[in-house]
């Protein structure tokens, strides 16, 4: 009880006024993801309205059978998505040629990513990589990652059932898609909402965070890549290949246009520390 009243007390003094937060970052969210009515012709009034129906009895379970902290985490985790979405494009996070796209609430809530970052350089087709974005505590950090190995043992990644591209003409089901968690403090989500309210887009442009994101994927990427490898799952080894090349070639381009400060806060290193306890 003494924990669960210091974690909400923590959350009440960094947003005290959470909720009219999360109403603001979820409303921008909506204007970005993708409808699945617009998927009638492809998948039947029928079953879209299915998956509708399973999606509204998801959150409500959610609300039911979770804690007032575990909620108020969530709300948080939606803000960091939605500045993650706006930045990742117009601060160049993940560099200059990616794409943000939020999921669907489906392949949100069911599938577990939060956002496709869709990479397309001129004369390439573009390539999909699956971002599960969050902001947690590390029992759930921790709980996604055994959800990501579970499907490498089975050979399989991450589903988007619900999809449209940004770059080429495609709608329908994405399969196989490398699927990362993202983590930041509660501090530096803080720091950037001001930064953003602020409009301080030459400081969100340098901010350390885009640093620690791409070094946050790369090294999942090569704990999945090596796990991949030790239970012979090779097809599953080349598409970890072919996303690390691609995201280590981001983050070379951005350290030498990007002045880096070296800080990170702490949640990459207990990022790091969980998924090493899972796919060790």
């Amino acid at each position: 009880m003494e924990k669960f009243s210091r974690e909400r007390l923590e959350n009440q003094i960094i947003f005290p006024d959470l909720e009219k937060r999360f109403n603001g970052a979820e409303n921008s969210l909506k204007e970005y993801k993708i409808d699945v009515d617009l998927f009638y012709d492809l998948y039947g009034k029928e079953k879209v309205e299915e998956d509708k129906s399973k999606v509204g009895h998801i959150k409500e379970k959610f609300l039911r059978e979770n804690t007032p902290s575990e909620i108020e985490a969530k709300k948080m985790a939606v803000i960091f998505e939605a500045l993650f979405n706006k930045h990742g494009e117009q601060s160049d996070w993940l560099g200059g040629n990616a794409s943000i796209i939020p999921t669907s609430e489906y392949d949100d809530i069911v599938n577990g990513v939060d956002a496709i970052a869709e990479f397309a350089e001129e004369g390439k087709n573009p390539y999909h990589l699956g971002l599960g974005i969050d902001v947690t505590y590390s029992s759930h950090i921790k709980k996604k990652f055994e959800k990501i190995k579970e499907k490498i043992d089975n050979g399989k990644l991450s589903e988007i059932k619900y999809f449209q591209s940004i770059n080429m003409d495609f709608t329908g089901k994405l399969s196989q898609i490398p699927r990362v968690v993202i983590a930041i403090t509660k501090e530096t989500l803080k720091e950037l909402v001001d930064l953003d309210e602020g409009r301080k887009n030459k400081e969100l442009a340098v901010h350390f965070i885009q640093f620690q994101v791409l070094e946050e994927i790369l090294m999942q990427l090569k704990l999945f890549k090596g796990y991949a490898e030790k239970v012979g799952q090779i097809k599953i080894v080349e598409k970890f290949e072919m996303t690390e090349r691609i995201i280590t070639e981001i983050y070379e381009n951005k350290k030498e246009t990007v002045l880096d400060n070296g800080k990170r806060d702490n949640s990459l290193k207990l990022l790091e520390e969980q998924a090493k306890a899972v796919f060790s």
